[in-house]
């Protein structure tokens, strides 16, 4: 751990997942090319909707709410 780490493991969390929101923003780019090169289209719904009803069953609490955080990142 560093000098600036955390202990406080919601603290910890929440850097973890603004971490991992950074790195999928940072990878929207590169994905965007990839579709265009393989002529697929930027947005897929059906997939969009795969992923979605997948992040329901695997986070326990609100998965609805987990769903539009998830969305949202879409």
């Amino acid at each position: 751990l560093g000098a600036g780490a955390t202990t406080d493991p919601a603290t910890a969390s929440r850097e973890a997942v603004a971490a991992f929101v950074r790195l999928r923003l940072a990878l929207m780019p590169a994905v965007a090319a990839a579709k265009h090169a393989a002529g697929l289209p930027i947005e897929d719904r059906a997939q969009e909707a795969r992923v979605l009803a997948r992040v329901r069953t695997q986070v326990p609490g609100d998965p609805e709410r987990a769903a539009r955080v998830y969305a949202e990142l879409i």
